[in-house]
């Protein structure tokens, strides 16, 4: 996709379904609608091999612009389409277009620039959170540094727990 901020139109921020992201994008990008799905390169196994594999960086989202401004029929039409796609979960309205065609351009940027990025949540010291994977998925806990990623499994009511450190925070989801 060209740039982000060289798109006119609205953007949106669409969920779609598990493992939908690149053919909702390309269902978009048939239609002519505006769609970007910013993509990581990770190493994996392919048919045997070792080889790069490109997966969303968000998982679950895409991002789309709605042609022309709200009161254009084009606009309209967009709209209509991706709510009829079979992939989309939801759509999110962005409010403040100008920020995040900002923030999507510099993400979009720095994946050009360095396409192994993954992405990261925002968690803050605080806050309740499940392992997603690997040897301690499912277990729960308080994150207590963001830095690693240290989780703290414990017994509420003792006030006692034990730390476990995760270098990658993409184990950890908020729940």
């Amino acid at each position: 996709m060209e740039s982000v901020e060289s798109v006119v139109g609205v953007w949106w921020v669409c969920y779609v379904k598990s493992r939908n992201e690149k053919a909702f994008v390309a269902d978009l990008e048939a239609q002519e609608i505006p769609a970007y799905v910013p993509l990581t390169r990770r190493w994996g196994m392919l048919n045997g091999k070792r080889q790069h594999i490109s997966e969303p960086t968000f998982r679950g989202y895409c991002f789309f612009a709605a042609r022309g401004s709200k009161a254009d029929e084009s606009y309209a039409d967009d709209l209509y389409a991706v709510k009829g796609n079979s992939r989309v979960v939801q759509l999110i309205e962005i409010r403040d277009q100008k920020l995040f065609v900002k923030e999507l351009a510099q993400i979009q940027h720095a994946l050009e620039l360095n396409p192994m990025l993954g992405s990261c949540l925002h968690l803050v010291p605080g806050t309740r959170v499940r392992v997603t994977k690997g040897d301690f998925i499912g277990f729960e806990g308080t994150l207590e540094r963001n830095n690693k990623g240290v989780l703290h499994i414990g017994l509420t009511i003792m006030q006692m727990s034990v730390e476990v450190e995760f270098a990658d925070e993409s184990y950890l989801e908020p729940i």
